[in-house]
C-alpha cells in the first residue's frame, strides 16, 4: 500500500491516470482539481461540491456545473465515495482501490451533527449478507453501508453543529 505522507504527489498522479482512463481531457481546471483532490485525500476530510467549487473558483474561473459533473463521474468510477447525511448534506471523500490500493472495501461512520466521517473497515460476514439476500429474494452485486450517529466530540459538546 502506498504511503500518502511519504509520497505526497502519488494521489494526484493516480487521479490523473483515472481521469485519462475515463476520458477526461487534461486542462488547467482539471489539473487544479487533481491538486485539490490530492490535498483533500491526504487530510481524509470530507468535502461538499460547493466547497470544492469555491476553492477552484478562487484560482480558476471553472464553472460550478463542471465540478458537479466531474464529481458525479468520479463517484460512478469508484474514485470518490459520496456520503449523504439525513439533513441532505452530501460529502465526498477520495477513496477506493483505484487511488488507494488496500483501501477498496470499507464503510463509513458518519456524525449526523458535525458531519465527521470515519472509515470503517469492518464488514458483515459474507454468510450474513447471503442470508439477507436470500430472505429478500435478491442477488447482491455489492454494498455500501453508512452508520449514522454522534461522534465523541458531539456527544460531549466540544464541537459546534454545522447545521
Amino acid at each position: 500500500m502506498k504511503d500518502f505522507e511519504a509520497e505526497p504527489h502519488w494521489i494526484a498522479e493516480e487521479l490523473e491516470a483515472v481521469f485519462t482512463q475515463i476520458g477526461q481531457r487534461q486542462s488547467g481546471p482539471r489539473q487544479l482539481l487533481l491538486e485539490l483532490l490530492g490535498e483533500l485525500a491526504r487530510t481524509g476530510q470530507g468535502f461538499t461540491a460547493d466547497e470544492l467549487w469555491t476553492r477552484m473558483r478562487q484560482k480558476d474561473g471553472v464553472g460550478r456545473a463542471t465540478v458537479f459533473r466531474t464529481l458525479k463521474s468520479l463517484v460512478e468510477h469508484e474514485v470518490l465515495d459520496q456520503v449523504e447525511f439525513p439533513d441532505g448534506t452530501r460529502l465526498y471523500r477520495v477513496c477506493g482501490e483505484r487511488v488507494a490500493p488496500g483501501h477498496a472495501h470499507h464503510h463509513h461512520l458518519a456524525c449526523s451533527q458535525c458531519h465527521k466521517i470515519v472509515t470503517l473497515t469492518y464488514c458483515f460476514d459474507s454468510a450474513a449478507l447471503e442470508q439477507i439476500a436470500h430472505n429478500a429474494g435478491f442477488q447482491i452485486a455489492g454494498h455500501s453501508i453508512t452508520l449514522y450517529g454522534l461522534c465523541q466530540d458531539c456527544q460531549t459538546g466540544t464541537v459546534r453543529s454545522v447545521t
